[in-house]
């Protein structure tokens, strides 16, 4: 059973929750009402993010930046997120490609779970990105910089990598209000990264698949870390070949990692994901 949100509940409390921490921490100025409500409530990015905080916000709101340079890179990055979600989301993935993965379904069911993962995650990356883009360039035009969210997450070369990349404003929101709180009382890496990989998936929705989905992520987390801190080898400067190798295996490896996740959250529930990922299992 899944528990839905309304809509922007969820990037409205993470703002919320920064301003409490850093509130009780002395970290903020006293500001007026005003100003603490349109932090709350600004609208470009109360559906999609990025999550932004208040320093940043307040000295955009103070600086009154709009100009025509603003104007013209906020239109742009707009135009950017369009195609991303009109040509390259809805046109590109869930109709072109769709309908020919739909010709596979009973012939090599297998074959079509794997791809059906692949269009899941190729869809939620360009809709989610295509949005972002236009919520950063609605702000910029309005004078307010957000942060960038992607950073090319499927080129990661490692599932930490990948975090670093992928809705970059949400992992660096869990890592310092669930994260360094969790590790500063307990020291205890891994249950710090369960924790924090647990907070965003209860984030994106209240159910046991996205809890699944965040145990699969957090454990291939302490498993990386434990794999980067023990390992033997160590490339030299003049083996580039291997170096090159190496990388583009890792890439592969990664990105194959999370396919294989989006497998637990394209369907309804958790039975379906584990009926999906037996037949992609047998396919690879």
């Amino acid at each position: 059973m899944a528990w839905g949100y309304p809509i922007g509940l969820s990037y409205f409390l993470v703002r919320q929750i920064h301003f409490l921490f850093e509130a009780y921490k002395d970290n903020i100025e006293e500001i007026k009402l005003t100003e603490f409500m349109s932090f709350a409530g600004f609208f470009p990015a109360f559906f999609t993010g990025p999550i932004h905080r208040l320093p940043e916000f307040m000295r955009d709101l103070k600086q009154g930046s709009f100009n025509s340079k603003n104007l013209s890179a906020g239109l742009e990055r707009i135009l950017y997120g369009y195609v991303k979600v009109v040509v390259l989301a809805n046109y590109l993935v869930m109709d072109f490609f769709v309908f020919r993965l739909n010709a596979i379904e009973l012939t090599h069911p297998g074959l079509f779970e794997y791809l059906d993962c692949v269009r899941y995650g190729a869809n939620l990356y360009f809709q989610f990105a295509g949005y972002t883009d236009i919520a950063i360039g609605v702000s910029l035009i309005a004078g307010f910089k957000l942060r960038e969210n992607f950073n090319y997450p499927f080129l990661a070369t490692n599932i930490n990598d990948f975090w670093k990349r992928w809705h970059i404003s949400l992992s660096d929101w869990c890592k310092d209000y669930v994260f360094k709180p969790v590790f500063a009382k307990t020291r205890l890496f891994g249950l710090s990264i369960l924790l924090t990989m647990l907070a965003i998936g209860v984030w994106h929705e209240f159910s046991g698949r996205y809890v699944l989905w965040a145990l699969y992520h957090g454990l291939g987390i302490v498993l990386w870390q434990l794999f980067e801190k023990n390992k033997r080898f160590r490339f030299r400067e003049n083996q580039i070949f291997l170096k090159v190798s190496a990388t583009l295996v890792s890439v592969f490896v990664t990105l194959n990692f999370v396919i294989l996740s989006f497998c637990i959250t394209k369907e309804e529930s958790v039975s379906a994901g584990v009926d999906a990922f037996k037949k992609m299992v047998g396919f690879l």
